[in-house]
């Protein structure tokens, strides 16, 4: 996960990533353990609910991110969660989307024939399941987070793929 560069006047919103990324952000977790910075401070959860339901207005928020999150859900809500999150973006504002890049890991274990990648692609599959919130229910590919987006009316700014795991970020924009 890189921190995206944010206006620290706007509102900004991060969802379920479980790392504290500042006082600039709103961050928005299921899981009301606090978050811990580069410093090992604990800092409360902002909003706690249910990500597939924010409790935040329409329209509320200039840039929203989520970093290895959405793939936490079923596949059959994924586009729903997605709307829901694209919902609280402001017209002209930015949601950036991360997530393991499912096409890139199916290269990666076909084209590697190695105990050490069959075992690092199983995380990027399932997930650590170290908490009931930490197993991975779907796999995207970057057709579909630009379509996807697309169809909720924003505009592909910006669509990234890349290394040996295989990850994904896609930043749109609202259009309207």
């Amino acid at each position: 996960m890189i921190t995206p560069k944010v206006d620290p006047n706007g509102i900004n919103v991060i969802i379920g990533t479980r790392h504290w990324l500042g006082p600039e952000w709103l961050h928005v977790d299921a899981d009301r353990t606090p978050l811990v910075d580069e410093h090992g401070k604990q800092h409360a959860v902002d909003v706690v609910c249910d990500a597939k339901k924010l409790d935040l207005p329409d329209k509320h928020a200039d840039f929203v991110f989520n970093s290895e999150c959405l793939e936490h859900f079923p596949w059959k809500d994924t586009f729903n969660v997605l709307a829901e999150w694209c919902r609280i973006v402001k017209v002209g504002g930015v949601i950036r989307v991360e997530v393991p890049d499912f096409v890139l890991a199916c290269q990666q274990v076909l084209g590697t024939d190695t105990l050490e990648c069959d075992l690092a692609m199983r995380q990027i599959f399932y997930g650590g399941q170290i908490n009931e919130y930490d197993f991975h229910y779907t796999g995207i590919t970057h057709r579909m987070l630009q379509a996807w987006l697309e169809e909720l009316n924003f505009e592909v700014v910006n669509l990234e793929r890349g290394n040996e795991c295989g990850w994904l970020r896609v930043d749109g924009k609202r259009l309207k």
